[in-house]
């Protein structure tokens, strides 16, 4: 069809994304040189919390502490996988209805054995499924999303 395709991320620092900037714009995603997503271009550095919407739905709390903190609103959907079951992290609870799936990564410790230590299973979430009360989150390690325990009731 010949039409652009972008892909579209964000990248929260929590110093100065200074020291970044110039190896960003070097980085290519995706397959070979001649196809693929292309470079990186960093379109807008300072976002500010409480004025700015990421993917123009979710509200951007904070990211000056240690992760970036969202409030997804009601009747929106997941941009990605959030903890539904977890003995160790707070859950989005009964706040989302959808698909739940376990989310296994592989990992790589020791460069002669590329992927082959397996992460420990989360119950998730799946991408898309229904925001039905405002729910306050945090994107936790690998971009997972994770409930707070101050959910916002609405």
């Amino acid at each position: 069809m010949g039409v652009p395709v972008y892909l579209v991320g964000y990248l929260f620092a929590k110093n100065s994304i200074d020291l970044f900037s110039n190896a960003l714009t070097k980085i290519q995603l995706g397959a070979e040189r001649r196809y693929g997503w292309g470079r990186i271009q960093l379109a807008n550095q300072n976002l500010e919390p409480t004025n700015e919407l990421i993917f123009h739905r979710w509200q951007l709390n904070s990211y000056d502490s240690i992760r970036p903190e969202i409030t997804a609103k009601a009747d929106t959907f997941l941009p990605a996988h959030a903890i539904a079951a977890d003995s160790l992290l707070p859950s989005v609870g009964n706040t989302v209805k959808g698909v739940i799936e376990p989310l296994v990564g592989r990992e790589t410790n020791d460069a002669n054995y590329f992927g082959r230590k397996i992460a420990r299973a989360r119950i998730c979430w799946l991408p898309g499924s229904n925001v039905e009360k405002n729910a306050a989150m945090a994107i936790g390690n690998y971009g997972i999303w994770e409930g707070l325990t101050k959910n916002t009731n609405n």
